[in-house]
Formats: C-alpha cells, structure tokens, sequence
C-alpha cells in the first residue's frame, strides 16, 4: 500500500481496517519521491516478489487523475 499521507498514520488507518490485506504499507515520507513518480511502485514489486511483470500489477485508489498518472508513470 502506497499513500502520499505520512506513513505513520497511513499504517495505523491501514492496520485498522484492512491491514490482513496488505503486506507494506508506505506513505509519503518513505521515499525521496511521492506519486505520481514510479520509482516507489516499481521498489515495492521488487520487494514483494509478487509481481514478475509490471503489466501484471494493479493499481487502486481514490483520485483517478493521480492514479492513472502514477500507473501510466510506473508502466502498470
């Protein structure tokens, strides 16, 4: 999970709710760079292990505007 809010409360929302979900959870304050960079998508997918082709990852969110940007910026 990849929010531009700071990752402390990002967490505690996500561990709330629906954290059993998620296996990271990063917020703005993680990386150097927020959305709608690539570079956090494409570091989280290399973590994870999860995805062995970025045209297999999805992205959900909330503001369709900066989520087709990010995705279109990470190549999802």
């Amino acid at each position: 999970m990849l929010s531009n809010k700071p990752v402390n409360p990002s967490r505690d929302i996500v561990q709330a709710s629906v954290g059993a979900f998620f296996v990271r959870i990063y917020g703005g304050n993680s990386f150097t760079t927020k959305k709608p960079t690539r570079w956090e998508f494409r570091q989280i997918l290399e973590e994870t292990g999860f995805v062995a082709e970025l045209r297999e990852a999805i992205m959900i969110g909330e503001f369709r505007p900066l989520m087709s940007l990010t995705g279109r910026n990470a190549g999802l």
